[in-house]
């Protein structure tokens, strides 16, 4: 095990979405007796759905917790890198049991994060990953399947998350750039290594070092942004370009909805917002034919009124000159057929 002051390079186990905490770069062990239950790590929630969540083994043992950025890649922390053969489960909050199970075939690293490249393609909703770190004070959520004690007890079957609050920059195992937070609802500890921090539907750190009891350092993914796209942007098939260019707009902007992935109980859109004329905001109107709700929204804010789904631009992406673009995404309940798009600008 790998200790920073006060702190332990999370490793082994997966992140608890409660209490739990970083893995101490430690493989799940053997359960031994608390013996002090008012430093147990226990608080937040058991998640019902993350079609995004990777569980990852090295071994064919759990060790790590992660998440599915791109079709063939998974971004855990690099300390959980250990020679071993590694494997990883998609898309279940049960640590054991569903979701996709694929190999690893290589890996790449910078600083305290790592890219794991599987051997097929896998179809989830990829979080989008935060090019700047989430504001100072901000409230953001951790994902894992790590301890729920401080000791004692062994990872968590089930995918949970917990609230904590970034209150500075800080260091990584690796020293690379860190968010430091504090526990609002729980705390990450053994196992939680490698999983997300989630802030405004983005991926903003992934579980590197915790003291198990109320602080954890999750490496920056703003910080190595550019270098996360140099990998995965390798993985994937470039679209071709049209054959012939689009004709001009006259229209404020148009929406093009795209159904990304589907699965049961849920889906993920991605909607394209193009100017047709310089605006100032913007806002989409989806039409389905069945009732919506949004469970999660990104780059736009998303509400949904029965069978409509309303998108409003946020502050950074409003204002577009003639022929730019944006886009927006969330994720759904479920979907009968495409909806009727419209775009309106201001």
């Amino acid at each position: 095990m790998r200790i920073r002051p006060a702190l332990a390079v999370i490793g082994a186990l997966a992140l608890t979405t409660t209490a739990g905490g970083l893995a101490a770069g430690l493989t799940a062990g053997p359960a031994a007796a608390d013996t002090d239950p008012g430093v147990l790590i226990i608080g937040g929630d058991t998640v019902a759905s993350a079609p995004w969540a990777a569980a990852v083994f090295n071994g064919g043992g759990f060790s790590c917790s992660g998440s599915i950025v791109a079709e063939a890649y998974v971004l855990t922390a690099h300390h959980c890198i250990n020679g071993n053969r590694m494997s990883v489960r998609v898309g279940s909050v049960q640590r054991s049991s569903g979701g996709t199970v694929a190999n690893v075939v290589s890996t790449a690293s910078s600083f305290d994060l790592a890219l794991l490249r599987l051997d097929r393609s896998i179809a989830a909703p990829y979080p989008p990953l935060a090019a700047v770190n989430p504001p100072l004070g901000s409230t953001n959520t951790i994902y894992g399947w790590g301890q729920t004690c401080f000791s004692g007890c062994g990872a968590s079957g089930q995918l949970k998350s917990a609230t904590v609050r970034f209150d500075r920059l800080s260091r990584d195992a690796e020293g690379g750039q860190a968010l430091h937070s504090t526990r609002i609802t729980g705390n990450a500890w053994y196992g939680d290594s490698g999983g997300p921090q989630f802030y405004d539907g983005q991926i903003v750190g992934v579980a590197s070092t915790a003291d198990g009891q109320a602080i954890q350092n999750y490496a920056s993914v703003a910080n190595s942004i550019a270098w996360i796209r140099s990998v995965i942007g390798t993985g994937g098939t470039p679209n071709p370009p049209p054959p012939n260019p689009p004709p001009p707009r006259t229209d404020a902007c148009t929406a093009t909805y795209t159904l990304a992935s589907q699965w049961q109980g849920g889906y993920q859109a991605d909607v394209r917002v193009t100017a047709g004329r310089s605006i100032n905001g913007w806002t989409v109107t989806l039409t389905f034919s069945n009732a919506q709700t949004v469970q999660q929204a990104w780059n736009a804010t998303v509400t949904a009124t029965g069978s409509t789904l309303t998108a409003r631009n946020v502050g950074f992406n409003g204002t577009l000159a003639t022929g730019a673009s944006t886009g927006f995404g969330y994720i759904g309940n479920s979907v009968s057929g495409a909806p009727t798009v419209s775009c309106t600008g201001s």
